[in-house]
């Protein structure tokens, strides 16, 4: 069993816990332009900015999101103490943006496409994300965390490689154990390290020669 990451030790679940700030969800009540302060749920100004003072959920309501084209392809997120969750919808990329800053939690089969993400992103088992960008599509401060089950999909196969010691499934990144990931194409699915497996499988012939006595 190889030692685990310490500075992702912590269980995903916990880490999806929103922080006690305030929250602005998603309406999509005019269309699915995630700029437009009228999606929201909230009397808000400057959506647009790219650090935003709270923390956002995305949810199946309304129209699906939308990460629009914006100018110099920035980076739209909110500040490092916030969070934004994909609950259950998935945010297309019309242009060539990014979103960072913050955590992003990617639950119930939700997901997100991006041309890069710079900051921590969960995924749940059901979920999902995309990462559009050739170069660097995780910036060296960005961690991507898998649930087994979880899929990620990048430009190619070889940014997985290049950046392989920021994506984790249970603590244990691509770099150091490549048998973490699946691949269908540019698409890897998160799976469970072979001696996890192996430790189950001991189980449960144990378990059956135990009841053959």
């Amino acid at each position: 069993m190889k030692i685990k990451h310490l500075a992702l030790s912590a269980t995903l679940l916990g880490s999806l816990a929103l922080p006690a700030s305030a929250v602005i969800t998603w309406t999509g009540a005019i269309d699915g332009d995630i700029s437009n302060d009228g999606n929201w749920d909230a009397s808000v100004a400057g959506i647009t900015d790219s650090t935003l003072n709270d923390s956002l959920i995305f949810n199946t309501t309304g129209n699906a999101p939308i990460l629009g084209e914006l100018a110099g392809q920035p980076t739209w997120g909110v500040t490092a103490a916030n969070t934004i969750t994909f609950d259950a919808v998935t945010m297309t990329n019309a242009g060539n943006d990014g979103i960072g800053r913050g955590v992003f939690n990617v639950i119930n089969g939700g997901g997100f496409s991006a041309f890069f993400a710079n900051g921590t992103v969960n995924v749940d088992a059901t979920s999902s994300i995309t990462l559009q960008g050739g170069g660097d599509p995780l910036p060296f401060v960005a961690v991507v965390n898998l649930a087994v089950g979880a899929q990620l999909t990048m430009a190619s196969v070889a940014e997985f490689t290049e950046q392989g010691g920021q994506i984790f499934v249970d603590g244990v990144d691509f770099a150091t154990d490549t048998s973490i990931l699946e691949f269908s194409g540019t698409t890897a699915t998160a799976v469970p390290e072979p001696s996890s497996t192996a430790l189950l499988g001991l189980g449960g012939l144990a378990l059956i020669l135990r009841r053959r006595k």
